[in-house]
């Protein structure tokens, strides 16, 4: 009777482990959490393999007193177009940035502009002109517009003219 109570007793011992370890798995483990566990949903425009463009918020401008200044805010005061031929015109971005700002950031929907004509209505081969006063940003394309993000020349605030044509493949374009 003894050679059987000792090989039972290590298949009790180990029953006995096997429920203290279902035991505990039934009455859960407790949850912790942190700080950084908020949930955030971020949205952009893939214009590129290694370029994001943030979502449009409107017609935007943030106003710099100098190249590496923190931004202050200023408005788009209007968008008004001014015709060159039946495909091409040039928009005026207006802004309220302080007179002593080095330059501005715009992001505008040139849709919006004054006196566009009601033939612009396609700008899927649209493109920026050479002599703009907005420096496209590198996450820019032709593609993105009408709306059209970047930055002005140096000290240009007011009256920023952007020429646009509706074929950019015969023209001068500085996008692709």
């Amino acid at each position: 009777m003894t050679a059987v109570w000792r090989g039972t007793l290590p298949m009790v011992g180990f029953l006995l482990a096997m429920m203290l370890v279902f035991a505990a798995f039934a009455q859960g483990s407790p949850t912790t959490s942190a700080a950084w566990t908020d949930r955030t949903v971020v949205t952009a425009t893939v214009t590129s393999a290694s370029a994001w463009l943030s979502p449009f918020a409107g017609n935007t401008c943030k106003a710099y007193s100098s190249p590496s200044a923190a931004p202050t805010t200023c408005a788009i005061t209007a968008i008004r177009y001014e015709e060159i031929s039946d495909t091409a015109g040039h928009f005026y971005i207006s802004t309220n940035a302080p007179g002593a700002s080095h330059h501005v950031d715009v992001d505008v929907d040139l849709k919006k502009a004054t006196g566009l004509p009601r033939t612009w209505t396609s700008w899927t081969a649209a493109g920026v002109l050479a002599g703009s006063h907005v420096t496209p940003d590198p996450a820019w394309t032709c593609s993105s517009l009408p709306r059209l993000t970047g930055r002005s020349l140096d000290w240009h605030l007011t009256d920023l003219q952007v020429p646009v044509t509706l074929q950019r493949t015969t023209a001068d374009t500085i996008c692709t």
